[in-house]
């Protein structure tokens, strides 16, 4: 595990280091992505934290979003995406964020953050719990 990490991680660095992700984007973009969170909360050291790769902060989220706005992409729900993708043209870029699992912490740090990118309950993975979608106006 730690040599896939680490190789990942490398891979990473080189494209950053290279600004490869700039200049072959016209060559390697599709028409959209999907991003998938599991937590999002502020970062806290645990003695025992086995998903700890599963864990964003909110402050990662909102730069995320920025990116994604800046970007130009479109953020819609995960139902839309068939259409978008069995369309002749892409267009404008998609981006569909998934929150998972349904935890609390969806609520109370995400959420926010979603409101003032005006996403609303479509937006969200429908694997989010019942309390998550009631309370995002889903």
């Amino acid at each position: 595990m730690r040599m896939r990490y680490s190789l990942f991680r490398a891979g990473f660095r080189a494209i950053a280091v290279t600004c490869a992700d700039r200049w072959l984007r016209s060559l390697a973009q599709g028409c959209g992505l999907i991003l998938t969170f599991h937590h999002v909360r502020p970062h806290k050291a645990r003695a025992f934290s086995p998903n700890a790769l599963l864990e964003i902060t909110p402050e990662f989220l909102e730069s995320v979003l920025r990116e994604l706005h800046s970007n130009g992409f479109e953020l819609i729900p995960l139902d839309a995406v068939p259409e978008r993708v069995d369309r002749e043209a892409c267009g404008r870029p998609f981006a569909v964020l998934t929150f998972d699992d349904g935890y609390r912490d969806n609520v109370e740090y995400a959420w926010p953050i979603l409101k003032r990118y005006g996403l609303r309950g479509p937006c969200l993975s429908r694997q989010i719990s019942r309390r998550v979608v009631a309370a995002c106006g889903g």
